[in-house]
């Protein structure tokens, strides 16, 4: 802990206060069902947590949040208490509350002829026509994107998100909009706050309303969670993403919806981060597929959690099946992600002037 007492101590605000992410033990799974294990991470969790809950009040601490997807707590603590989380046996490292972002797009190029008649160029190079005409499009599947937030009166997107109640406009199951603390933002009815989710979500699951095919599975079901307003979020924005897409609930925070399937998240933070390795394998571990960007900064390089040895990382291909240049890949010798070393990404795909929905129209995006 000294090395992340010392960190944190260089980011007190004014008053002496610094936000933090309290890491405590993580929850044993060994031997738990599938079907369990949201159940057990929330028991190990409220029960892990009680002690440390109660230091931080009775120190003039303000708990934000408390998460069981990792073993966490959300806290403005007074910078001169950080010495004393030594003290905590449960307490393993204490975290910044750190950025995570849209990777940073590719330098666009003109392709001709990306376009065939009826599909993306994307959908043509990896089959999905063909696999279509098997029967299998995604139905009954739940794809949980986090993301900048999406347009669901895009013409490819409409009616594809779920919900519990056609009346409510924040779609309880189906919508959730998380702030920086991780706490639900009340009221919120799906839009997006930039583009890149209205695209992502669409290169997952829009349909042909411009007499194009753009989505993968277009009949899957959506869920979306924004949690990088404006293409930037917290990792505790992140989190509380990840928990609601296991275990949906609506904004007053009572279960809603069922869980997702598979979790895409097109965002990452450079490097390696401890703070990702927990939830993506209690993810895994409820057995859910996520699936997130290995990044744009090139070769030798790798973006979390999609570097997670658990995660199912991404990388980007050009339409002559050459993979992007900027596009990330390495060899990760990170023990405590797995202990031997393995290779990142997992898969590569088109991912260089993609053409999907965005608020309002349609664009080639990269990366």
């Amino acid at each position: 802990l000294a090395s992340d007492i010392q960190v944190l101590k260089q980011k007190a605000d004014e008053d002496g206060k610094v936000t933090v992410v309290i890491k405590l033990q993580g929850s044993s799974l060994a031997g738990v069902e599938e079907e369990r294990v949201v159940e057990e991470l929330k028991e190990q969790a409220a029960q892990s947590q009680k002690k440390v809950l109660e230091f931080l009040n009775t120190k003039g601490a303000t708990v934000l949040d408390t998460f069981w997807l990792t073993n966490a707590i959300l806290a403005e603590v007074p910078v001169d208490l950080l010495d004393e989380f030594g003290t905590l046996t449960k307490v393993e490292r204490l975290f910044e509350n750190f950025t995570i972002t849209i990777p940073e797009p590719l330098e666009e190029e003109s392709l001709p002829g990306v376009l065939s008649v009826d599909n993306t160029w994307g959908l043509e190079k990896i089959g999905a026509p063909e696999v279509w005409d098997m029967g299998i499009t995604g139905s009954g599947v739940r794809v949980a994107v986090l993301d900048t937030g999406v347009d669901i009166t895009h013409p490819d997107l409409a009616g594809k998100m779920w919900t519990d109640d056609p009346d409510d406009p924040t779609y309880p199951g189906g919508w959730i909009e998380f702030s920086g603390d991780g706490s639900i933002v009340l009221g919120s009815e799906p839009y997006d706050s930039a583009y890149h989710g209205t695209h992502v979500s669409g290169t997952v699951l829009g349909g042909d309303a411009s007499g194009i095919a753009i989505g993968v599975a277009p009949d899957a079901i959506l869920m979306h969670g924004l949690v990088i307003p404006g293409g930037s979020g917290t990792l505790a924005q992140i989190i509380a993403g990840m928990e609601w897409a296991i275990d949906p609930f609506d904004q007053y925070g009572t279960s809603a919806g069922e869980p997702a399937d598979v979790v895409s998240m097109s965002l990452g933070a450079y490097g390696y981060h401890d703070a990702m390795i927990e939830p993506v394998r209690n993810m895994k571990a409820a057995g859910i597929v996520l699936i997130a960007a290995i990044g744009n900064y090139g070769e030798g390089t790798s973006d979390g959690p999609g570097n997670v040895y658990e995660a199912f990382g991404i990388g980007a291909t050009y339409y002559e099946d050459l993979v992007a240049d900027s596009s990330g890949g390495e060899v990760i010798d990170w023990p405590a992600s797995h202990n031997e070393s393995y290779i990142k990404p997992d898969f590569s795909a088109p991912g260089v002037l993609v053409y999907s929905s965005v608020p309002g129209g349609y664009k080639y995006a990269s990366g």
